[in-house]
């Protein structure tokens, strides 16, 4: 029975000092599902920064109306105001 638990605890001892190495040493290990909400959260961060880059040089590049590259232009910033919407939405739904 001594001889069993020794053993075991050899085998625990040495199990441990491998994962203590292997984390020391960077090795990957399992996410979380909180790490997947806050890498989420972080994501959504980048989107909405992007996009409202996107907005505010749009903004400042805003051809003339009655032209023909006005269209399009008026199709990108719409487009550009729903994706930061979604992103918006998107956010409010992760901090629930």
């Amino acid at each position: 029975m001594i001889r069993w638990l020794i053993k075991l605890g050899t085998v625990a001892g040495s199990l441990t000092a491998i994962g203590a190495l292997w984390i020391a040493l960077g090795g990957p290990i399992p996410a979380t599902s909180a790490d997947i909400k806050r890498l989420d959260r972080q994501q959504t961060e980048t989107a909405i920064d992007v996009y409202n880059t996107k907005l505010r040089s749009l903004l400042m590049l805003a051809p003339t109306e009655n032209t023909p590259a006005y269209q399009a232009w008026k199709e990108e910033l719409d487009q550009t105001r729903d994706q930061i919407k979604r992103a918006e939405d998107r956010k409010i739904e992760l901090s629930r």
